[in-house]
């Protein structure tokens, strides 16, 4: 049972990684988040597209930052590419190791534990949810600080009250995509408990069958 737990928790993580993959490069969203924070409003819209996919493009390896950013800004984002970049080995790790437990669980029929893994990965994240949720979204701004103190190691995300990185990817930006985030893996846990219950109850009545033979 341990075992089940633990790779419950594997499963668990994929779909945070995961869902954070759906999100960090996707130019549409960014720009549906700019138009409900009113940032339109503020700057150009065509200036502040081109600015956000300049930086969208520059985490993923694709053209170099044009000149928006002031060194301490440049400092901050080199950092936050590693860390996404990290992030997605992470996810990629992730699955590569889930790839190998599915298929040892298939090999040896061992599909009730499918079942299981998938019901209580579900749980797992249903209650990481309800944990950030209250942590992040009923105080934002210190879970926010938080957040940064945790994964950088130096004070560079600190930041002018006058930076564009500052005025365009507001708080607001960033707490709506942590609501797209935990929205998707909330989505994905609900048919992950569906179809782990539904699983485990048709391999039990399999089961059962067999033994009436």
């Amino acid at each position: 049972m341990k075992k089940i737990y633990l790779l419950s928790i594997i499963l668990a993580l994929f779909l945070f990684l995961l869902s954070f993959r759906i999100i960090v490069y996707n130019t549409e969203l960014y720009n549906d988040q700019f138009l409900k924070d009113d940032t339109y409003s503020r700057y150009n819209q065509t200036f502040v597209n081109n600015f956000s996919l300049n930086l969208i493009n520059y985490l993923q390896a694709k053209e170099e930052l044009e000149d928006y950013y002031n060194e301490r800004e440049i400092i901050h984002l080199k950092d936050v590419k590693e860390l996404i970049d990290n992030t997605i080995r992470l996810l990629y790790l992730v699955s590569f190791i889930l790839i190998l437990i599915f298929s040892y669980l298939i090999y040896k029929e061992k599909y009730k534990e499918i079942g299981k893994l998938f019901y209580y990965s579900g749980l797992i994240n249903l209650i990481i949810i309800l944990v950030l949720t209250v942590f992040f979204l009923t105080n934002f701004q210190n879970g926010f600080i938080i957040f940064h103190k945790i994964f950088f190691t130096n004070d560079y995300w600190i930041l002018s009250n006058d930076s564009l990185l500052v005025n365009i990817f507001t708080e607001y930006f960033f707490m709506q995509m942590l609501k797209l985030i935990l929205l998707i893996v909330l989505s994905l846990s609900i048919l992950f408990i569906l179809f782990g219950k539904i699983f485990v109850k048709h391999m039990m009545s399999a089961e059962n069958s067999k033994k009436d033979l």
